[in-house]
């Protein structure tokens, strides 16, 4: 079972005490992670002498958030076995001392609280979060009793139905499931039910981070939201809608997991197909921030933009990878191979980048050098907790200019689109991200066009197309260029 939860094995070379001890593994369903421990050494009710023997599987109980007790249903015996955990579950628990229930006071108990909790216990039994889950439906057989027979109706004569009602009556309907891990039976159900009891464990404990698991729901349901953002955007008259950075899921590089990369797809692939379809629906020029899985161990942070038809215009893959704390993009992305090349579309052509290009004057010239009309930048950039106000708006204020200038160097519009709001670092080595939003349409003289806040907010601007022409007779750029003397930036460093 915790194979299939995993999608991982666990080898070990003394199969007894593989079986008797414990094996932590770690599970992550819907992009939450948490570790699952197989602590099955108790389960007999050995003698207290020998059970204390097997401390880490004591400790693992005593520790865990949530138990799931797996039966096996077609063990005659499966119900008093049912009944010998619990006693023996309740004395684990009503054995640990006043320090432990201090160091556990995430629970809820405290000092204070010592002596209700055991009484608690006696009337009671333990009060941790519990999930029965019965395994080997597929081996449960009984006796169906004739009609005529009147005799008292036995154990061998229950059916797998009544035992089901029987169960989550005494249980509660969410905390008893029926599956079969050999072919798979109730899996998905057993997956989501955990993930429902993770999410309300971690919300108690962390009040303020409640929001995160609106991210944490899978990437259909995102995209679903994301899609009626863009019929939004049409319906008020958008013609170009811009997506910020990788904003199919929360932004995964605070950290290096290779589980990560079971984020990544294909292009085209499934999001491909669901975005040209919401490009066609709605008639918009869309332009969207994917992770994509070129090969086995090759991925690549990919723009790629729709057009109004709902066909691939082109794509752009990220050619300046950072790699900082919190940001570790170069563990995942690839840098891109494709040049810096304005993508046609029925609107214009786009010089398309992502995020960290735009801190690179020569991506930027380079677009427009090849017709570019339009400079966007997908973008996820935010602030450290730690950092002081003034830090911040040093940041800001730089992370705007830069790209302003790139409107003014080149005369064409710029659009920046960045993310909002606080992600948490999942490995709580830093504060997590600050993303600070305001996302911005700059002119051709990088004046202001439009500009949002902190807070998620669709932006419908109208951006003269017409103006760059008048800009850049005014201000000739492109045609005092030495360029016979920039032979040099192709150099690393000139010295």
């Amino acid at each position: 079972l915790l194979n299939l939860l995993a999608k991982s094995d666990v080898f070990a070379e003394n199969k007894l005490f593989a079986t008797l001890d414990t094996t932590v593994r770690k599970v992550t369903i819907d992009n939450l992670p948490f570790l699952m421990s197989d602590t099955v050494g108790f389960i007999r009710k050995l003698p207290t002498h020998l059970v204390e023997s097997f401390k880490s599987t004591l400790d693992e109980v005593r520790e865990a958030d949530i138990l799931v007790h797996v039966v096996d249903i077609s063990h005659p015996q499966f119900e008093d076995q049912i009944k010998v955990v619990e006693e023996t579950l309740n004395d684990i628990c009503r054995d640990m001392t006043q320090e432990d229930i201090h160091k556990n006071d995430r629970y809820g108990y405290n000092r204070k609280d010592k002596k209700q909790w055991e009484r608690t216990l006696k009337e009671q039994g333990h009060q941790k979060p519990t999930l029965l889950v019965f395994n080997k439906v597929d081996n449960y057989t009984f006796t169906p009793k004739d009609a005529d027979d009147l005799s008292p109706m036995t154990k061998e004569n229950i059916s797998l139905e009544m035992l089901q009602e029987t169960w989550m009556s005494r249980m509660g309907e969410g905390n008893c499931l029926f599956i079969s891990a050999k072919n798979g039976t109730g899996i998905e159900e057993l997956k989501s039910r955990l993930y429902e009891m993770v999410k309300e464990i971690h919300t108690k404990r962390f009040p303020y981070n409640d929001f995160l698991f609106q991210h944490y729901e899978d990437s259909e349901n995102n995209i679903q939201t994301l899609k009626e953002s863009i019929k939004e955007a049409a319906i008020n008259g958008a013609e170009l809608v811009v997506l910020q950075e990788l904003h199919n899921s929360l932004y995964f590089c605070q950290v290096e997991s290779t589980d990560n990369f079971d984020l990544a797809e294909p292009i085209p692939g499934h999001s491909t197909e669901f975005f040209g379809n919401v490009a066609k629906e709605c008639g918009v020029v869309l332009v969207t921030s994917l992770f994509e899985r070129r090969a086995a161990g090759l991925y690549h942070n990919t723009a790629v933009v729709f057009d109004k038809d709902g066909s691939i215009a082109g794509k752009y893959r990220k050619m300046h990878i950072p790699d900082d704390p919190a940001y570790y993009e170069k563990f995942y992305f690839t840098p891109g191979d494709l040049g810096f090349h304005p993508i046609q579309t029925s609107l214009g052509k786009l010089g398309v980048m992502v995020c960290w290009d735009q801190w690179y004057p020569e991506g930027a010239r380079l677009m427009a050098l090849q017709g570019a009309e339009l400079l966007i930048y997908p973008t996820a950039i935010g602030w450290e907790s730690t950092d002081t106000d003034e830090e911040k708006q040093r940041q800001l204020t730089a992370w705007q200019t830069v790209q302003r200038g790139h409107a003014v160097a080149n005369g064409i519009p710029v659009v920046a689109v960045n993310r909002s709001g606080h992600e948490v670092d999942p490995s709580g080595q830093t504060n997590g991200i600050d993303f600070w939003g305001h996302s911005f349409v700059a002119g051709p003289q990088g004046e202001m066009l439009a500009e949002a806040g902190i807070e998620p907010t669709t932006l419908i601007v109208d951006v003269d197309m017409k103006r760059s022409e008048n800009v850049r007779r005014w201000w000739p750029f492109l045609r005092d260029r030495r360029i016979e003397e920039f032979g040099e930036l192709s150099r690393r460093f000139i010295d």
